[in-house]
């Protein structure tokens, strides 16, 4: 029906203006793609350039297969499929435990 879809459109571009495009949720998107970034690149270096890793800071359950994976391609499919599975918490508790140095281990760690 017209009337539903205009009204579907309104809601759509309201949600888009007042909640979307609002500055503290950018400000919120911005930030975790730039912890994903970080938290991406120390992975590439650990995991995907080198055939074995120097330091372990993946679970063993995440680290394992990408050891024993044939290639650097395989490993970085690996590498960001773990990444996607984080949740937004465990995301930004492994780059607190990662990068955070402002005061002694993180809480999730003692």
């Amino acid at each position: 029906d017209e009337e539903v879809r205009r009204k579907a459109e309104i809601n759509k571009r309201i949600a888009l203006e007042l909640v979307f495009r609002a500055p503290k949720l950018q400000q919120l998107d911005f930030k975790a793609e730039l912890m994903l970034e970080r938290l991406f690149e120390a992975l590439r270096e650990q995991y995907i350039e080198r055939e074995k890793p120097r330091l372990h800071l993946l679970p063993d359950a995440a680290e394992k297969p990408i050891i024993v994976a044939p290639d650097k391609r395989a490993r970085a499919r690996l590498v960001c499929d773990w990444l996607s599975n984080l949740t937004d918490r465990a995301a930004f508790q492994a780059h607190q435990r990662m990068f955070d140095t402002s005061g002694g281990p993180s809480p999730d760690f003692v």
